[in-house]
């Protein structure tokens, strides 16, 4: 009978370590699995995009913006902000731009913009300004320049948008403006448009 009980304890006690490695296995891989952001920068880095033929550049964009979506809400504006991917997206052409810049857009955007557009021209504007606020706060960006300060693209982190950009979306409409823009400023405002959807779907612009 003793020999028994120890005979089943043993098999407990093996059983609860076989299940203790397997659940630190599985916790293990999935934090190296998991994306970050620093990993996508990596990603960026270990890959030289112009020596590239079209399919391994169609490949490489396809595993970019998986990783990009892969990331939180946050990691990804972040990014965007600080233009990580600028030098793959200046070899890009204009199609693989616009193909990226849609493929790493959240769900929802379209329509988020069409509600947009049913607001009131004061409820618009202020939904844009406090997108903008809240992106400068939150990484501490500098307060936009003039539209005669931007004429020139920068590649570091600067304002979320151009004065001129801001006046363009509130101005011209944001499906029009976003539809008649290139892909160069279709990233430019991406985090901007994020932001604005995070606003509306908490209904933080109409308190």
């Amino acid at each position: 009978m003793a020999n028994h009980r120890s005979r089943v304890a043993l098999i407990a006690g093996i059983t609860i370590i076989a299940v203790w490695l397997i659940v630190m296995g599985t916790y293990h891989w999935s934090q190296q699995s998991k994306v970050t952001s620093d990993k996508v920068r990596a990603y960026i880095s270990s890959v030289n995009f112009a020596s590239l033929n079209a399919a391994q550049r169609n490949k490489a964009i396809a595993e970019l913006a998986r990783q990009v979506n892969a990331l939180s809400s946050e990691e990804r504006i972040k990014l965007h902000l600080q233009r990580a991917w600028e030098n793959w997206f200046l070899q890009m052409t204009e199609e693989e731009r616009t193909r990226f810049v849609e493929a790493t857009l959240p769900t929802g955007i379209t329509q988020m913009m069409t509600a947009f557009e049913q607001m009131p021209d004061a409820a618009r504007k202020k939904t844009i300004e406090d997108a903008m606020k809240r992106l400068r706060d939150a990484h501490e960006l500098p307060i936009p320049k003039s539209p005669s300060e931007h004429d020139q693209p920068s590649t570091n982190s600067t304002s979320p948008l151009s004065a001129e950009l801001e006046q363009r979306m509130q101005s011209v409409g944001l499906k029009t403006f976003y539809t008649k823009s290139s892909a160069q400023t279709k990233a430019e405002v991406a985090p901007v448009l994020e932001e604005m959807q995070r606003l509306m779907e908490h209904g933080i612009v109409l308190r």
